[in-house]
């Protein structure tokens, strides 16, 4: 009777503990799930204050090469590791490999993977989804970003939808890759910078390549978990640009740690005017910087990569303090990144900043760009009206 009393006990005791252990296994993986969460929360809504706002300069060793390598290499990479991982687009096999030669060689390593299609943007984005949909990594290449238009209605109305319709259960691994740009005299249907007619579709990331970007490693972080679609707008003239090739005299370049960070161009002068510069007009911004150090006019340039959160907060230190702001873009005037940023930026302001700040927003003039060469380079952003601008704000 004894023996079987203490038995009893015995198995009480143990059922005691065992519910103990479960109780904190549920505790443990509750704050795990939690923790889980609050990770994926901030890094896929994070504001513009979350961002990283320190800026450490970039070592000669993680400089990448020319976009165009960066970018061919990094594709290689991906059809060599994930054998669901598939190119849609124009004239993109060989012998041909894209307009740009961005998919040089891929058909003949992956000829199952790398697949020609019409001329309809819109069926290259829509069998891209379809693919994604099946569970697909796909790169959708647009020849031309003017040509992105063509595939609006399957951007705004079902690729960026989706992930949100079936309550992000369901990932939209697409990448929508594509050159835009003037300064190669291809005429006004072949050099049009159209980004912001998608910066503001919610859930559809965009990022706008300048002329310091390491390509290779933004399409490796972009790749590694893709769950929604994203829209890269590439830069004709950029392909051949390297983040090795020299810097305006005197300046530095540095990064701040964000995922997709921001690029920074800065000297040991304080600076007197802050540059915001999107894509391929950063090369002009650069050309300018010379002349106006002539003058000892020292900017503060920043190239945003990750543009579809109008993240201000890494730039916010040096407004504040310049009180100086001149944007540039290659896109046309009126509703524009430009005037985004500015309504962030007016936001993150100090009150004594509010009433002092002195802007210029650069945009291409508001005429399609013609093919002619002088007649383009007076239709974009160009290195004397950076200079003419920022001496302006100088008062000069």
């Amino acid at each position: 009777m004894n023996l079987f009393l203490d038995e009893n006990t015995s198995n009480l005791k143990v059922q005691d503990s065992l519910r103990e252990i479960n109780q904190s296994l549920d505790v443990t993986v509750n704050v795990i799930l939690h923790e889980e969460q609050n990770i994926a929360l901030k890094i896929n809504s994070r504001s513009q204050f979350e961002l990283q706002h320190e800026f450490v300069e970039i070592p000669s060793f993680a400089l990448a090469g020319e976009q165009l390598k960066e970018l061919n290499s990094e594709l290689h990479n991906q059809f060599a590791a994930n054998q669901n991982f598939f190119i849609l687009g124009e004239d993109v096999r060989d012998p041909y490999g894209g307009t740009f030669k961005v998919t040089q060689g891929l058909s003949s390593m992956y000829p199952d993977r790398v697949l020609n299609m019409p001329i309809s943007e819109a069926s290259v984005v829509g069998v891209s989804l379809g693919l994604a949909l099946a569970g697909k990594t796909v790169i959708a290449e647009i020849m031309f970003g003017d040509f992105l238009s063509l595939a609006f209605d399957q951007l705004l109305n079902h690729a960026s939808k989706f992930h949100s319709m079936y309550a992000e259960e369901i990932p939209i691994p697409l990448i929508v890759r594509t050159p835009m740009g003037g300064g190669r005299g291809y005429g006004s249907t072949h050099s049009q910078s159209i980004e912001k007619h998608f910066a503001g579709i919610p859930d559809l990331d965009l990022f706008v390549l300048h002329p310091r970007a390491n390509v290779g490693e933004l399409y490796s972080k972009i790749l590694l978990n893709p769950r929604r679609v994203t829209l890269v707008i590439e830069n004709k003239l950029l392909y051949q640009r390297s983040m090795r090739d020299s810097l305006p005299a005197g300046y530095r370049m540095l990064s701040n740690s964000d995922p997709f960070p921001v690029t920074r161009l800065c000297t040991d002068q304080e600076p007197d005017v802050t540059v915001i510069a999107f894509g391929g007009s950063g090369l002009e911004v650069e050309k300018a910087v010379p002349h106006l150090t002539e003058d000892e006019i020292y900017l503060d340039i920043f190239y945003p990569l990750e543009i579809s959160r109008f993240a201000v907060g890494p730039m916010m230190a040096s407004i504040n303090k310049t009180k100086r702001l001149l944007l540039v873009e290659e896109g046309a005037p009126g509703l524009n990144l430009s005037s985004q940023y500015l309504v962030e930026v007016f936001g993150g302001l100090t009150t004594a900043a509010k009433s002092e700040l002195q802007f210029r927003v650069i945009t291409s003039l508001n005429r399609p760009i013609p093919s002619a060469k002088y007649l383009e380079e007076q239709s974009l952003p160009h290195w004397k009206r950076i200079r003419d601008e920022v001496l302006n704000l100088y008062g000069r």
